[in-house]
């Protein structure tokens, strides 16, 4: 099992793609699948920490603290806009994309991501909901089958990214809200497995 990183390509030649090995992998211990009906399911406590043996030293990767998540929080939400990314297929192709994909999305209202995903979110404090709308107050884009998994970063100033979220539940890519693990709420059972060290470069092996 590889992380790839340090390029939007996964079958890159621009020789700058780095692959990391995973060493280690906890996932939280109270992860389950949570059945709405026969045909919906959602997954509570969606979170692990992962280890790697070789450092993230590439160009493009760098390593943010993971409690600078609270700052989308505690600031105004004007400051912040929300992207998320994936290599999952669009449509009804089932084609993995070959190119990282993004979408810009907002936050949604509790009440939304109830409508979507079931009376069950309620007593799930650690995920939150976020969708995209156009002018015309239609969906447009948005995480896609195959993207769970995938992070929900948060952008401010124009050029500080800080981990929001992971995506938990992408219905479609152009319809309904996506559900999102809160790694805000999880900060203390990940500080738990990094020893309190909140600094991601000294993950690796």
């Amino acid at each position: 099992m590889i992380v790839r990183g340090n390029t939007e390509f996964w079958n890159c030649t621009c020789h700058r793609a780095r692959d990391h090995a995973v060493y280690g992998m906890q996932i939280h211990e109270q992860f389950k699948e949570v059945k709405e009906d026969k045909f919906h399911s959602i997954y509570e406590h969606d979170i692990g920490v992962i280890t790697v043996i070789e450092e993230f030293r590439g160009l493009y990767e760098t390593a943010k603290d993971y409690t600078e998540s609270s700052k989308y929080w505690h600031y105004s939400l004007a400051d912040f806009s929300l992207t998320c990314f994936g290599w999952g297929h669009r449509k009804s192709t089932g084609i993995v994309q070959q190119q990282l994909r993004d979408a810009s999305i907002v936050r949604d209202s509790p009440e939304n991501c109830v409508r979507d995903h079931g009376k069950r979110v309620k007593n799930m404090p650690g995920v939150f909901c976020a969708k995209y709308y156009d002018n015309n107050n239609q969906f447009t884009s948005g995480p896609c089958p195959l993207d769970e998994g995938g992070p929900l970063l948060g952008i401010y100033d124009h050029s500080q990214y800080i981990l929001i979220g992971v995506i938990v539940n992408a219905q479609s890519c152009q319809g309904g809200t996506s559900l999102f693990t809160n790694i805000t709420y999880y900060q203390n059972w990940i500080a738990d497995y990094v020893q309190g060290d909140t600094n991601p470069d000294s993950w690796y092996r």
